[in-house]
């Protein structure tokens, strides 16, 4: 048995939070939680741990998370970046569970759990499949 390593980027582009102009810019607004972007499996997934890279800025709390298929990843999901003029983009990583995959049709979306407001960039999703 072989498997492969795949991988989807996606664009979110959003800005969470509960003051919609707290931060200046023309991402969309979606309060609590971002949309839900589907990226496929094709394969039956490998049960290994696969992992996800997110690029964030204007984050100051650690509550948030990140579900995939609804699921909440454990531990600390979203790092802090600083706020105002000492805010930068940036990339961090958070393993995602082999066990939360499913072959066709998953799902990412972040949650905000903090008083801060913030915004989401890209997002790299990677896992492994089986070879057809």
């Amino acid at each position: 048995m072989s498997a492969r390593a795949d991988f989807q980027v996606l664009t979110f582009n959003e800005h969470l939070g509960d003051d919609q102009n707290d931060i200046n810019t023309d991402f969309t607004f979606t309060g609590q939680r971002s949309s839900k972007k589907i990226f496929e499996i094709n394969q039956d997934p490998f049960t290994v741990d696969g992992y996800v890279e997110y690029q964030v800025s204007h984050v100051d709390e650690l509550a948030h998370e990140i579900l995939i298929n609804d699921k909440k990843l454990p531990a600390v999901d979203i790092f802090r970046t600083g706020q105002g003029k000492h805010t930068g983009l940036q990339t961090h990583t958070d393993v995602i569970p082999g066990s939360f995959f499913k072959k066709g049709a998953n799902t990412i979306q972040f949650e905000r759990n903090g008083g801060d407001n913030f915004l989401i960039h890209h997002v790299i999703v990677h896992w492994r499949e089986l070879d057809p």
